[in-house]
């Protein structure tokens, strides 16, 4: 008969008119139109008259007359979600009125469920064992959002399971409608299970199945789990659910937490759970990202830190959610039951920061190796390196606004200096960059880079640590001295380049050659000009023996006297005596 797959197409229709009194009023003309198409319109002179029953001949008849208990249904319950769309907004200022004027649209809704699944029920009415299931499910989940909003969270988690054990039994049955019961699960049933076990004190963490198999009353519906096991054999395998469940909470409660040096101890149930929940995924992602370590060519990616991430938003939430519970019944900052949620606070950010820095990092080291092992500078991979390396700044931040991270000397000298190792990294990423365009900004960028791990090393801490955040005095050692070695490296070449703009500068237009600049360095060598070819008469070494005949011939001045041989002896007219010898003693003055 297909009674989910109605309802289903029914409120399809009321998503696209976008509300709920617009979807109530077509199921009003729908159900006036049903019955004058039946014949079981009311006199209108009789005001009292009830319109006639629904029994099950007419359903085995024509399965039309089901739609006579469908459409009052959910009128009555689109007109109570029409008056709670108007309270969600403050919930706590509902009047006492309205919120009865809610649940009774409510228990309406139900009681034409509960006539719907009766006459099912009915052997005269010819219905499968699918369609009774279906009619409970609906039934018990209209029953299950009456007990939700009366507050009565144990009745609640018992009917929804019953809804959601009848849904899942149909899905794995399979069959044409099994998008439509994943529907009213997903949307519907299992978040009222999540929310009413979360109001009954039970772990977040314990799954929906073993929920609804444990508070399902299969005293009171014999007859539903008979049908559920001819649909499905397997519904409610796992006898020893309760014993399951109690092991599986005390495995991931979490008693106590510690923060540097300080202990508090963790009251609140839901943050006991949600940290032993954060707890077992670091665990489990530890062991993910030692298997591909360990394997041939494994690369770590982003998408692993997801459930440790989402773990550790959820401890987040809870202990935000506890410490302005506490401000709102009026705790002062003094009290020691709100210094330790604080605590608590302030541990659970700590840890969420530390695996999303931790996140970035391996993202950031897989970028690099791509950067180092392409030819190239790449921009793109350049500026998603330095996006990553801004949001571990911005997380390094968030950590400083902390409660009690300020007072905190020690640590916000030690949040700086990672603050200085990262500050540096993200220099040293940006700095090649500008290679191609001015040397200088990257020399700039990479003396920024060393003056920041130059600051910070000497207050990392020395202890190795199980964060994410943690940072080896040898990797920032390391890393200092490879910045050392590129700005030297970088002054070397900013000079050279200097030099040789000034050696063009000063250069004249008319250059020398080079057989005269030997004992200058030449950038360029013209090789038409290695030697002068000039016409004129120039100066040229010659022997020394040269100049010894000629200093034979120059008479100098000694004492004042000039000796010039040849002018005295014309004026005394003397004749000079005539010296004998050979060729080469003439020459040597003998």
């Amino acid at each position: 008969m297909d009674t989910i797959s109605f309802i289903s197409s029914l409120r399809q229709q009321a998503l696209l008119l976008g509300d709920y009194n617009a979807y109530r009023q077509m199921c009003s003309r729908r159900l006036a139109k049903l019955r004058k198409k039946l014949g079981r319109v009311n006199d209108p002179r009789k005001k009292d008259q009830k319109p006639a029953p629904v029994t099950a001949e007419d359903v085995a008849k024509d399965s039309i007359y089901t739609h006579l208990l469908v459409y009052p249904s959910e009128r009555a319950w689109a007109h109570a979600m029409h008056m709670k769309s108007f309270t969600s907004d403050s919930p706590d200022t509902v009047s006492p009125e309205l919120r009865n004027h809610i649940r009774s649209r409510f228990a309406k809704a139900a009681s034409y469920a509960k006539q719907l699944r009766q006459l099912y029920a009915t052997p005269e009415s010819n219905a499968s064992d699918v369609d009774i299931i279906e009619a409970a499910a609906y039934a018990m989940s209209l029953l299950g959002a009456l007990a939700f909003e009366k507050g009565h969270w144990e009745d609640a988690l018992r009917e929804f399971a019953v809804s959601r054990m009848c849904y899942d039994a149909l899905l794995v049955s399979g069959g044409k409608n099994g998008e439509v019961y994943k529907e009213f699960l997903t949307s519907t049933v299992e978040p009222s299970i999540r929310y009413s076990a979360y109001q009954n004190g039970i772990a977040r963490t314990v799954d929906i199945g073993v929920l609804a198999r444990q508070f399902f009353p299969k005293e009171a519906e014999k007859e539903l789990v008979e049908r559920l096991k001819k649909v499905h054999s397997g519904a409610f395998e796992g006898a020893a659910v309760g014993e399951a469940m109690e092991g599986l909470e005390q495995a991931s409660l979490v008693n106590e937490v510690h923060w540097r040096g300080r202990r508090a101890l963790v009251e609140e149930m839901d943050i006991a759970v949600t940290l032993g929940a954060a707890k077992k995924a670091e665990e489990e992602l530890g062991k993910v990202l030692e298997g591909k370590k360990a394997g041939s060519g494994g690369k770590r990616a982003a998408e692993d830190f997801d459930r440790v991430l989402a773990a550790w938003q959820e401890c987040v939430d809870e202990s935000k959610k506890a410490v302005d519970k506490a401000y709102g019944e009026g705790v002062s900052g003094a009290d020691p039951r709100l210094q330790k949620l604080q605590l608590i606070y302030t541990y659970v950010n700590y840890g969420l920061i530390g695996w999303r820095v931790g996140r970035n990092r391996v993202m950031a080291e897989e970028i690099e190796r791509g950067l180092r092992e392409a030819e190239n500078v790449q921009c793109g991979k350049v500026r998603e390196l330095v996006v990553l390396y801004d949001a571990i700044l911005q997380s390094l931040d968030q950590i400083t606004e902390l409660p009690g991270v300020a007072a905190d000397e020690d640590f916000f000298q030690e949040l700086e200096a990672k603050r200085g190792f990262f500050a540096a990294l993200r220099c040293a990423a940006i700095a090649p960059s500008h290679l191609a365009t001015n040397s200088r900004n990257t020399l700039a960028l990479y003396h920024r880079a060393l003056t920041h791990i130059t600051t910070s090393l000497s207050c990392l801490p020395t202890s190795p640590s199980s964060t994410k955040l943690e940072i080896s005095t040898s990797d920032a050692q390391s890393l200092k001295s490879h910045l050392h070695a590129l700005v030297t490296r970088y002054i070397a070449l900013i000079q050279l380049q200097d030099y040789i703009q000034k050696t063009q500068k000063d250069t004249p237009v008319t250059h020398a050659s080079l057989i005269d600049t030997l004992g200058t360095y030449n950038e360029k060598i013209v090789f038409g000009n290695l030697v002068p070819v000039k016409n004129g008469v120039e100066a040229v070494p010659v022997k020394p023996v040269f100049f010894d005949i000629a200093w034979n011939f120059v008479g100098y001045a000694v004492n004042g006297e000039e000796k010039m041989m040849e002018v005295q002896n014309k004026e005394k007219g003397e004749q000079a005596p005539v010296k004998k010898g050979g060729f080469l003693g003439g020459l040597f003055g003998r």
